[in-house]
């Protein structure tokens, strides 16, 4: 009696393919939550150098105004009063740098700026294009109800404060606080002393010798720096 001999097809059960396939969904779902992370983890550095540079950005321009700012008189507008000259005494020194709550006075109305905290006048603006204008440069830092932080700036030409600026400057956002303190001495053996606000009543007019600025914001916290200036007394 012969034998036949059956050839048999290779191939997968049904419960060794269900079995296949569900590794298959297994590897995919963690490789994707991997993927995911590292995406995710990405865009958590790419946010957090931004703000990083931001917040530098900041302190890069502050420290640069504080270092160039200058005791300049106030200036005698063409057209216009300006709203700070019948405040002062014309024989007083008159002030150099304002504070949102300097000596009483209310930055905002003075120069048309809401939430403005800090004003002065800087020298070296470079002028790369050579253009007809002095290289002084009227600026102002104001930080908004959002947090968002501004550098206002203005061509010094002997304009009224409430004039509009030339140009603003976004600078950092996410800021919760930005405080001031003022440090300077009637002279070199009197006892200095911290201001909470410039001009100080004990201190009409000039610059502060240092600026101390302390800054809370919800990426780094509470950032405090003394900053000094090189026409203060």
């Amino acid at each position: 009696m012969r034998l036949k001999l059956h050839r048999f097809a290779a191939g997968f059960t049904l419960i060794e393919l269900l079995i296949a396939m569900s590794l298959t969904v297994m590897i995919g779902a963690v490789s994707y939550r991997f993927l995911d992370g590292a995406i995710n983890a990405g865009d958590g550095a790419t946010q957090r150098l931004q703000e990083l540079n931001q917040m530098e950005r900041f302190w890069t321009l502050l420290s640069a105004d504080l270092a160039t700012a200058v005791a300049r008189d106030l200036p005698s507008p063409a057209v216009g009063v300006d709203r700070l000259q019948g405040m002062f005494d014309p024989e007083s020194a008159p002030p150099a740098l304002l504070s949102a709550s300097g000596d009483g006075f209310f930055l905002s109305e003075l120069t048309g700026r809401a939430n403005a905290e800090l004003w002065l006048v800087r020298h070296g603006w470079t002028n790369p294009l050579q253009l007809p204008r002095s290289e002084l440069q009227r600026v102002l830092y104001r930080l908004d109800s959002d947090g968002v932080l501004y550098r206002d700036y203005w061509q010094e030409k002997n304009q009224t404060l409430i004039s509009a600026p030339t140009g603003t400057s976004r600078i950092t956002e996410d800021i919760e606080s930005l405080a001031f303190r003022f440090f300077a001495s009637a002279s070199e053996t009197a006892e200095a002393a911290w201001y909470p606000s410039w001009p100080a009543t004990s201190q009409t007019g000039g610059l502060p010798r240092a600026v101390e600025v302390t800054v809370e914001s919800e990426a780094f916290g509470r950032i405090q720096r003394i900053l000094t200036l090189t026409g203060g007394y």
